[in-house]
């Protein structure tokens, strides 16, 4: 009438299939009281992952049957934590249902390329000297999504193909293919950062030297240079970039002195290297900055502009870009201040080494409240145009 009581499951394999399932997938983990703590990159506190839910559908163990089961748990956890951006375990596991993934993964293979997921849309590849370079592959998922087998197969075959070229020339790419990309931090993430020609442009954002070749835009991976050489390779890709066409258009949305320098490449941060050729003197004060898409740079020069009406207006743009954009980098606003070599000489070439000085700020307005987050030279900024009002 009331059915048969389930048996209860010990508790002591289950935990002992879990530790053993996720060490073999490269996770660091340790047994709690009743959970497994989990060691997760750039946290400070191991997550704990509760094991009471499980043993409703755990086979009794120890068994193969257990073992499968941790395996898939964990399999399962990894790819969730990796599609959120957290890179746990050796690589993203792939579902047995996902046709698209599992294409490529055979096509790389039998391409003679070593290749795994870093989440569903980004795998890694192995270069001959060991390094390793990441390619985007979302355009191969939306070309095959819902197509037929062989159609996929085919795609997935041409896709290997095209990533063999920009492998083989990564390890030795020509000065002039260089090109300067920023991606937001917690989209470059280690282990990918450490292994690229990559620096901090500012709190929140780095900038890689990129290797722009026919099919493919990919981070030029560190063991692929001379490493005394990077600030002459950054050098090098900045200069590239700014060669490359552009346009740089005055506006003045609400009242608001905005340059929005865009083009139909993705270097278009850049131009931060170069902002006083564009602000035609007007920078003594220095400017706000918003790199929101890779196409797109927003500029605010500081005159005698209220900013606490300015910086809001910036950020709603900012704010609307990154969410209706096509890989944005950042919502974050930035003060830049020209340094002195730049104010004696505003026209000059990019010098060896420079980045840029830019520093965190926002302020929010909701209708009488305001919120300044900033650095105090620019709340000494916003008082003193304050009160000149």
């Amino acid at each position: 009438m009331f059915g048969r009581k389930r048996k209860r499951v010990d508790a002591a394999p289950l935990a002992e299939a879990m530790l053993a399932a996720f060490t073999q997938a490269g996770v660091s983990v340790r047994p709690g009281r009743a959970e497994l703590l989990i060691a997760v990159p750039g946290v400070q506190r191991p997550l704990p992952l509760q094991l009471a839910p499980m043993l409703r559908d755990a086979p009794p163990g120890p068994s193969a049957e257990l073992r499968d089961f941790a395996e898939g748990v964990v399999r399962g956890y990894i790819r969730g934590m990796r599609r959120s951006g957290i890179l746990i375990g050796t690589h993203y596991p792939l579902p047995d249902d996902d046709v698209a993934g599992h294409a490529l993964s055979a096509a790389f293979h039998e391409a003679g390329l070593a290749a795994s997921f870093v989440d569903p849309r980004r795998i890694k590849i192995q270069l001959a000297d060991g390094s390793e370079a990441v390619t985007d592959i979302s355009r191969y998922r939306i070309a095959v999504d819902g197509a037929p087998a062989h159609v996929v197969a085919a795609h997935a075959a041409e896709e290997a193909r095209r990533a063999a070229h920009p492998v083989a020339a990564m390890t030795d790419p020509r000065d002039t293919d260089l090109r300067l990309r920023v991606y937001a931090e917690d989209v470059l993430v280690e282990p990918v950062r450490g292994g690229t020609v990559a620096r901090e442009l500012a709190a929140g954002l780095w900038e890689t030297v990129a290797v722009d070749l026919p099919d493919a835009v990919m981070p030029l991976p560190r063991a692929g240079s001379d490493s005394g050489r990077e600030a002459e390779l950054f050098r090098l890709a900045i200069t590239n970039t700014l060669a490359q066409d552009f346009t740089s258009t005055w506006m003045d949305p609400f009242g608001v002195r905005l340059l929005h320098i865009g083009g139909e490449h993705p270097y278009m941060a850049a131009h931060a290297h170069v902002l006083t050729r564009y602000l035609d003197g007007q920078w003594f004060d220095g400017a706000v900055v918003a790199f929101p898409l890779p196409e797109v740079v927003l500029v605010h020069p500081i005159g005698r502009t209220d900013l606490l009406h300015a910086v809001p207006i910036l950020q709603e743009i900012a704010d609307r870009l990154v969410a209706d954009g096509h890989k944005p980098i950042s919502t974050q606003l930035y003060w830049w201040q020209a340094s002195a070599r730049e104010r004696a000489a505003p026209g000059d070439a990019v010098q060896l080494a420079h980045r840029p000085d830019l520093r965190p700020v926002r302020i929010d307005r909701s209708g009488a409240r305001i919120e300044v987050q900033c650095d105090p030279g620019f709340r000494a900024l916003i008082d003193r145009f304050s009160a000149a009002r």
